[in-house]
């Protein structure tokens, strides 16, 4: 089994499944809202306690409800809550999206105000009696200098070192140390906010030499660039979408368990389908 560390923000998620797939602006539409606690960093925690590899997860809570209630969801899935920190000064991250009919996100929004708090000085001490950890995972809610003093301190432990985007307006917390990670792991509209002016993203993202890029696409498939070459994978086919909601999140994990495990391209990325697509099979971000 791995051992991972896994940083980055862990929300109170409302969902909204709006009841048509043409919603009138400027107006009330009706949806069905459901509630949960998610996140890019708290899922792939989940999905890889669940799998029972050995996570830390570490993360910033309010002084309030949903933050208590944070806690008591991470416990549920088996994840030590040692390492989320109460920040008495923020309120707990929420999370709002809009899904269409089928399922596809619409829009979204959220309030991660209290991840500014994340910074070196407040890790230093968490981490620093932390042994051998195969992977370090950090999601774009992480502040850009924090995100530098991690890879620095990943590389001298010689951990594997993960991005996992989480939206396009977050990529710029990345943007300094983009060329260092060993996997980035981001959707087609976060891709394309590297590109800058230049009209072929896939050259932007093969000069970044990094070792193993993935690009999802949702049910379309993946785009996978590793060592300068770049393959398609289309999704496998999956009757009973339930929620989408985490399965993105699933993928990453699955995929970067398998790189971290020496399993060739094609194997990681049919891992990390099978995980996605379990999550993908019922209610909420599980595993």
């Amino acid at each position: 089994m791995g051992k991972f560390i896994v940083i980055g923000g862990i929300n109170h998620d409302t969902l909204g499944f709006i009841q048509n797939n043409s919603p009138v602006l400027y107006s009330s539409n009706p949806c069905i809202t459901q509630t949960s606690y998610g996140g890019v960093a708290y899922n792939i925690a989940r999905q890889l306690s669940q799998r029972n590899h050995h996570v830390r997860f570490v993360s910033l809570i309010g002084d309030d409800e949903k933050g208590r209630n944070a806690l008591n969801d991470a416990q549920l899935y088996n994840i030590n809550p040692s390492s989320i920190i109460k920040i008495k000064s923020a309120p707990t991250s929420s999370y709002f999206s809009f899904l269409k009919k089928n399922r596809e996100m619409l829009i979204s929004f959220s309030d991660m105000s209290i991840m500014s708090f994340l910074t070196p000085s407040l890790l230093e001490p968490i981490l620093h009696n932390t042994t051998h950890n195969d992977a370090l995972i950090i999601d774009a809610n992480t502040p850009k200098e924090t995100c530098e003093y991690l890879y620095k301190w990943s590389k001298n432990r010689a951990c594997f070192f993960a991005g996992v985007a989480v939206s396009a307006c977050k990529m710029k917390n990345f943007l300094a140390i983009i060329n260092k990670f060993d996997c980035l792991i981001m959707n087609r509209h976060e891709a394309f906010t590297l590109a800058g002016n230049s009209k072929n993203l896939e050259e932007v993202l093969k000069n970044l030499a990094l070792p193993h890029v993935a690009i999802t696409d949702g049910a379309k498939g993946v785009s996978i660039i590793s060592k300068g070459k770049k393959i398609f994978y289309p999704a496998p086919l999956c009757p009973n979408i339930i929620d989408t909601n985490g399965a993105g999140d699933a993928f990453s994990a699955g995929f970067i368990c398998a790189l971290i495990n020496n399993l060739p391209v094609d194997q990681a990325v049919s891992l990390a389908f099978n995980w996605a697509t379990a999550t993908l099979q019922h209610w909420g971000a599980h595993p």
